[in-house]
Order: C-alpha cells, then sequence, then structure tokens
C-alpha cells in the first residue's frame, strides 16, 4: 500500500495484516523461506523487484548505514542511499519507523529509513542519522520525514527507569503503570535536529489497539509478523 508522500522525489509504501490476508504466511510454523517471502510481499504490485531490496539486522542500536549495494545486510537500525535503485526497507512490530529525504546542493535526492524503539531513541538514532545526512552536503531545511504507525503513549507500558532517560512530558502513569510515547519522542528529535514541523508528516495510527491492521508483538507475543515500510527515490 503506498503511502502518502512527503516528498516529489521519492515513493513510500507499506504493508499492514491485509496484505498477508490471502495467503499462508500468517501460520506460526512457518519455513524459513516463508519468512523470507513475506519480506517480499508487495513489492509486485509496485513494479519493484525484490534484489533491489536492502535490509538491516534490526539489533536495537544507533548503528547507520550507507546503502551502496543492496544484496548485502548490516547490524543497524538506519539505512541511507542516493540510489534510485535501491529499496530501503525496515520491520516493525510496534517500534517507530522513520522515512527522512533531502536534497544536497546540487539538488540530488537522498533517503534514510530508520528503526526506532527503546535503545534506538534513546541513543537519537533519528538524530544522529540527519547529522550523516547533513554531512552528505544534504541541506537542513530541504529535510522531510514521515513518521509511520508504532506503539501508541496511552498503551506502550514501560519499566520505572523511563522516568529517566524519556522527557516526562511523553510519560505518563496510570494505577502505578508507566507508559511512554517513543514516536513523541522520536518527533522533538526530528524538531531538536532542526527539521521543520511543517515538514513532519505523523501517522498517529496504533499499532497495538489496532488490531485488524497491525500486527504487534506487544499484543500477540508472537515474533516474525512485521509491517514493512520502504521507501525509494523516484
Amino acid at each position: 500500500m503506498l503511502s502518502p508522500t512527503i516528498h516529489p522525489s521519492i515513493q513510500i509504501a507499506m504493508t499492514t495484516r491485509d496484505d498477508f490476508v490471502n495467503t499462508d504466511l500468517l501460520d506460526r510454523s512457518r519455513s524459513q523461506d516463508d519468512r523470507i517471502r513475506a519480506k517480499h510481499i508487495g513489492l509486485d504490485s509496485l513494479g519493484w523487484e525484490s534484489e533491489d531490496v536492502a535490509l538491516c539486522n534490526q539489533i536495537h542500536t544507533d548503528i547507520l548505514h550507507h546503502v551502496v549495494y543492496p544484496w548485502l545486510q548490516w547490524d543497524g537500525d538506519a539505512m541511507i542511499t542516493d540510489d534510485k535503485n535501491i529499496i530501503l526497507q525496515i520491520a516493525v512490530a510496534d517500534c517507530t519507523p522513520v522515512i527522512l529525504v533531502g536534497r544536497r546542493s546540487d539538488w540530488s535526492p537522498i533517503v534514510a529509513a530508520i528503526h526506532s524503539w527503546r535503545w534506538p531513541t534513546i541513543k537519537n538514532i533519528t538524530g544522529k542519522t540527519i547529522q550523516s545526512m547533513v554531512d552528505d552536503d544534504v541541506k537542513i531545511d530541504s529535510i522531510s520525514a514521515r513518521i509511520g504507525p508504532s506503539a501508541s503513549w496511552e498503551v506502550y507500558e514501560f519499566g520505572p527507569e523511563a522516568c529517566d532517560i524519556f522527557d516526562e512530558k511523553h510519560i505518563s502513569q496510570r494505577e502505578g503503570k508507566i507508559y511512554v510515547g517513543i514516536a513523541d519522542q522520536v518527533y522533538d528529535q526530528l524538531t531538536h535536529a532542526w527539521v521543520d514541523a511543517t515538514q513532519i508528516q505523523r501517522d498517529k495510527s496504533c499499532t497495538i489497539t489496532e488490531t485488524k491492521r497491525f500486527f504487534s508483538y506487544r499484543r500477540d507475543g508472537q515474533t516474525g509478523q512485521n509491517m514493512y515500510i520502504r521507501a525509494k527515490l523516484l
């Protein structure tokens, strides 16, 4: 499913549970081949090729990679490319996905895809990715961002350490439990990095509560079922 564009130089697509309904890929006993097939679901409808997809082994860090060859896979949680033939893809099942796009001084576009959850957010992987783009001659006022669906602060429960590591305005406490808005923290990281608020799109859909649309590890306690966010330069 194509997502609203944030920039004329980029195409963004997102898979939801609907994309898996008519397949056998929701079976908990899926083979490794089926897991690989799931990562490529929806590409055909966009005219995209699986061999052009770049992936990260998302290990919840602040490591980012500049992607030149799509068939390699790295440990890390953010990717950047200026190659129009490469599709950046991240997998989320409650985590916060972020897509960035900007232009260098010669007007050539560059795109980034970020998987920002607990530790990547604490380590400000979004801010570091923006800085890497700026270091690559991207003009900060050209950067647009899209924050995708994730677990919302109303239902994402966190431990007491949240009070020490997150901005208090993104924390709520109810009935002795602590809840955190990771996506809200990411939004602040974007604006603190001088991305103009008017150039930030945010999908506030909640992966935990919207059971018919999204997979959720927090809700279902099951790994290997993900929503895929993809970005490709035009």
